[in-house]
């Protein structure tokens, strides 16, 4: 489980450090509308694909630096959860905590499947 968490915890370094350089490029919140995008007061034409700028919009800087805080908490939680368990007396409750957190983190994981890093073993 160490390998997976240490996957997960550089994937999500990577993309806080992707969504800081769109971010001092063109500060969020990132708004879509009528054909456009506005970043940072820079208005970028998106009347070719309104779907594709109402989704570049959304996932602005603030909202990837939130969602990686978020998913460094669910990480950190399995992972501080499994520990605890593993200090138990009671051997099927260490197996079902290692599970869930396992099935947790393999499921965050999966959003990177075409990271080169990735473990064909870890597909659920």
């Amino acid at each position: 489980m160490n390998e997976l968490r240490e996957f997960l915890l550089a994937r999500l370094a990577e993309d806080e450090i992707l969504a800081s350089h769109a971010a001092a490029a063109a500060p969020p919140p990132w708004e879509a509308s009528s054909g456009w995008i506005n970043a940072g007061g820079i208005a970028y034409d998106t009347s070719y694909s309104p779907a594709m700028g109402r989704h570049v919009a959304q996932h602005d800087p603030g909202r990837v630096r939130r969602e990686a805080a978020a998913k460094r908490r669910i990480i950190d939680l399995c992972w501080a959860h499994t520990q605890v368990a593993r200090s138990a007396e009671y051997p099927n409750v260490v197996t079902r905590i290692e599970a869930l957190a396992t099935s947790t983190l393999l499921s965050l994981a999966a959003a990177y499947a075409d990271h080169p890093d990735y473990q064909p073993g870890w597909i659920e």
